[in-house]
């Protein structure tokens, strides 16, 4: 049998016009995604060959969902590869796909059936090959932020968005709630399906800043949690992995020697409305998979009815922590022994510099050590939503994160 000899080579190390194939290492619900060739009783990594003009990113999105029936994912490109087989060398780019949703298989397709492992299974079709390319993504990984992006007022479609996003290197939108086009009720299923498949991207959402499920007002307050149960049920149908909300910190009245806020005055009314309103989104949120992630807003640190209502809202495995380190630095960094100290749930972070008092600016220009929490990011598997506030902004923070080797 002939040697056969795979390198790997940085995307730009071989021309686009010679890669013949494109290979998809897809992962589902934590799980590895494999398929079976009808003529086959082997597992193989979906992929195949490239049609003529076709777009090498476009043959790995036709391979992904004719192999797996994959209808909504995120792709990104991992690296290129050359394989040398009897003086002969053929080459592919290697790609790597969360599968948000996955639909039923063709009939009409080569593929026989689909299946999930925790690991590289044994019985391979392409044993010299396959593993090489399974620890390449693995390697990718551990060494990968998953990176994402904020709904930016310059942009006023998801369309516009999601291009961006996809132009960038992007893997997310956050989409904003305080804006009247992304309200529960505007969240057209189908439409945003589709513009995250024809970009290769997904979806977060923020909800309103302004939710206050613990208002005392009982008709306000209902409206509060309907409002974040509409958007429970939207992420649902969108495959949406994290909902993020702040902890309003609710009125105050000012004496002439200090604050008093209304919820640490009656913190008994306050932690019972806001037990309900746990208890009901995680009721909603069910088994979908959705964590509701509480940021920081620089009352973490100062606000201990705030502390003891995170805790309570902690007890539920639904929800988990955001980290915006902005706002910790615009806190006198009071926020972060908080979040630390429930690091084991910290899920989502919001990245963007920071100088003084003023915040959302683009990453190094300020004075916040970003490498910092990007490594907090990295060791806790974080999102990361490049939180700046203009298109401008965000491509000066991607090019910063480039040229630091963060992607």
């Amino acid at each position: 049998m002939s040697e056969i000899i795979v390198e790997i080579h940085e995307c730009e190390q071989i021309a686009d016009e010679l890669l013949a194939f494109a290979v998809i290492m897809a992962r589902y619900n934590g799980q590895w995604v494999f398929c079976r060739h009808k003529e086959r009783d082997t597992y193989e990594i979906h992929g195949g060959h490239r049609e003529p003009d076709e777009n090498i990113d476009d043959t790995a999105r036709r391979e992904l969902t004719e192999e797996s029936g994959a209808v909504r994912f995120s792709l990104t490109p991992v690296c290129v590869y050359s394989v040398i087989k009897e003086n002969r060398t053929t080459c592919g780019k290697l790609f790597f796909a969360e599968i948000a949703d996955l639909g039923v298989l063709s009939p009409d397709y080569e593929i026989a059936e689909v299946y999930f492992f925790d690991d590289l299974p044994d019985s391979l079709t392409y044993p010299d090959i396959q593993p090489i390319l399974y620890e390449k993504v693995q390697m990718w990984l551990n060494q990968t932020i998953c990176f994402g992006m904020p709904t930016l007022i310059e942009l006023k479609t998801p369309e516009a968005c999601a291009a961006l996003c996809r132009e960038l290197g992007l893997s997310f939108v956050e989409l904003n709630m305080n804006l009247p086009e992304y309200q529960a009720d505007r969240l057209d299923a189908w439409r945003f399906l589709e513009v995250a498949n024809r970009y290769g991207i997904y979806f977060t959402i923020h909800l309103d800043e302004n939710l206050n499920p613990c208002d005392f007002n009982e008709r306000v307050a209902a409206a509060y949690t309907e409002t974040a149960l509409s958007a429970i049920a939207a992420a649902k149908q969108l495959s949406v992995p994290v909902l993020n909300m702040h902890m309003a910190p609710g009125v105050h009245f000012k004496l002439p020697d200090r604050k008093i806020f209304l919820f640490e005055a009656y913190k008994s009314v306050y932690l019972r409305k806001l037990i309900a309103f746990r208890d009901a989104c995680a009721e909603a949120a069910g088994g979908a998979g959705i964590k509701i992630c509480v940021e920081n807003c620089g009352d973490f640190g100062g606000k201990p009815y705030i502390q003891e209502g995170l805790a309570l809202l902690l007890e539920s495995p639904v929800f988990a922590v955001t980290f915006d380190i902005g706002h910790n630095a615009a806190a006198d960094i009071k926020d972060e022994p908080i979040v630390l100290q429930y690091i084991d749930r910290l899920f989502h972070m919001h990245i963007h510099d920071a100088h003084v008092k003023k915040n959302h600016l683009p990453l190094g220009t300020g004075e916040l050590d970003v490498a910092k929490y990007l490594d907090l990011a990295k060791t806790h598997n974080c999102r990361v939503v490049l939180e700046v506030k203009t298109v401008a902004g965000l491509r000066q923070s991607v090019a910063w994160l480039r040229e630091k080797g963060y992607m």
